[in-house]
């Protein structure tokens, strides 16, 4: 018979693999909801910023919003460009990132006098629906993520791809940093409960579109929040593209969600696009 004290032993050596698949097994309702003003319904693209602030960019809008989640209000505005498809945003360091649908890059600079230094970088991603964008602290990167339109189609039938801007070398990487199986996520997402794919109506096959909309790095755990609108749900994967979790959203209080990121504390913020209603952006205590 193995004794408790051997079991006990045998846990803590092997430690690093009982823990090297972190899953969040419920995923309550979220703690706080702020419904956003009108110059925000189509808010897209959504990151991090001090504290409880948070910054986003209203679809076909180059302005920055910096938004408090503690008091549900706009604090100030930015103004980076005219008109444009932005989906995309994130932080690096006191700088921003913009991202356009067409795969342009938008450097931020915020500068002392309040008018931010704005540099275009072009970055040629294999695909012409560009929503995802994030900062990925351990590579010293920019996760860029297509919606589902790529160049190879073959490609884009199978997997789902995260490219990457090297911030050191200022170039693509030349490869994906990540791929994601699009019918090995749709197997763990059938058996996970809690989680109900959309289905066509007449056949009542499962109709899984695996269309991102953005993309986020979570701050303590070496795993990434992939957000997929057309499910209504969260798509948690390891640095391989392997499905670890899945979060489902209450399709009616997030009816079209376009923005996802983490705050410093661990807290998971998400934001939609106002359907029949106004947007609202949710806070969420792992």
């Amino acid at each position: 018979m193995i004794s408790t004290i051997s079991i006990v032993a045998m846990l803590a050596v092997t430690g690093c693999m009982v823990e090297s698949k972190p899953t969040q097994v419920n995923f309550a309702p979220p703690e706080k909801v702020c419904e956003l003003p009108a110059e925000l319904q189509e808010v897209s693209g959504l990151t991090d910023n001090k504290g409880e602030t948070v910054a986003c960019v209203h679809d076909e809008s180059g302005t920055i919003y910096f938004y408090d989640l503690g008091g549900c209000s706009v604090q100030r505005k930015v103004e980076f460009s005219g008109p444009g498809d932005f989906e995309g945003l994130t932080r690096v360091g006191d700088d921003f990132y913009a991202l356009r649908s067409d795969g342009m890059l938008f450097e931020i600079r915020m500068g002392s006098g309040g008018k931010p230094t704005v540099r275009e970088i072009p970055t040629k991603v294999p695909a012409g629906d560009n929503e995802g964008l994030a900062y990925d602290e351990r590579m010293n990167c920019l996760l860029i993520a297509p919606k589902a339109k790529y160049e190879d189609t073959a490609f884009g039938k199978s997997f789902r791809a995260v490219y990457a801007y090297d911030l050191k070398t200022g170039k693509m990487v030349d490869k994906p940093v990540l791929e994601v199986n699009m019918e090995a996520a749709q197997v763990f997402l059938s058996k996970k409960e809690g989680v109900e794919l959309p289905r066509k109506k007449k056949s009542n096959q499962v109709n899984f579109q695996f269309d991102i909309s953005s993309i986020t790095v979570h701050p303590q755990k070496d795993l990434y929040y992939i957000l997929i609108n057309s499910a209504h749900l969260v798509l948690v994967t390891d640095r391989q593209g392997n499905t670890i979790d899945a979060l489902p959203l209450d399709e009616k209080q997030f009816p079209q969600p376009e923005g996802i990121t983490f705050l410093d504390n661990g807290k998971l913020v998400i934001s939609t696009e106002g359907v029949k209603g106004n947007s609202v952006m949710g806070l969420f205590n792992l």
